[in-house]
């Protein structure tokens, strides 16, 4: 036998005698109201959980990230777009919009290694940027992907930080191999305060 909530009860209706029809059992109104306000008073009680229940709740999550690795978590058509630095910020643009991604990798051809990545924050970041200066909004289109990481760079720079307050300085980059715990993923995300890790 299925027991009706209470938010269940709040999807009932009332007819014109008063009484509340819900699959044919009769609820008065009046015993309607004080069941959504008992619930509510449930709802509103604070409960804190011990160290014990923490732990307990904590437990599968813990196993999980401890069991799968980074390529575990990977689609199976999963799609990776390298941009060079030296690109336009407007063709970084439009290979993200096509792809339909939410983050590409950047690939510096002088260091010839992986530099970091674009993500959606940095297109807000750039969005915010020229909301804050729209003098410079037609420059930006032309930055390039590394003209525009080092003025990020720059914003973390005390004489620079007024000028550039819509900007939050970069991250550092984090790699990961395939056969990474997601676990020992997260501990390095959090040791570097980065956002996001590449696989």
């Amino acid at each position: 036998m299925r027991r009706t909530s209470a938010f269940a009860l709040r999807s009932s209706y009332t007819v014109a005698s008063g009484v509340s029809r819900r699959g044919g059992n009769a609820l008065r109104v009046n015993d309607e109201t004080q069941q959504i306000q008992d619930h509510d008073v449930f709802l509103e009680a604070e409960y804190y959980l011990n160290d014990e229940e923490c732990q307990l709740l904590a437990a599968p999550i813990a196993d999980f990230l401890s069991r799968c690795t980074s390529y575990d978590m990977l689609g199976t058509s999963t799609q990776v777009v390298v941009l060079d630095v030296d690109v336009a910020l407007t063709v970084a643009f439009i290979a993200a919009q096509e792809t339909r991604l939410n983050a590409c990798v950047l690939w510096d051809p002088t260091a010839r290694a992986f530099c970091g990545m674009l993500s959606s924050t940095d297109y807000i970041d750039i969005l915010l940027y020229c909301h804050d200066h729209p003098d410079e909004a037609e420059q930006v289109a032309r930055y390039t992907i590394r003209e525009w990481r080092e003025k990020k760079r720059d914003a973390s720079d005390i004489r620079n930080k007024q000028i550039l307050s819509s900007l939050s300085p970069t991250s550092a980059f984090v790699t990961c191999a395939p056969d990474t715990t997601l676990i020992k993923c997260l501990q390095l995300i959090c040791v570097t305060t980065s956002a996001e890790s590449p696989y």
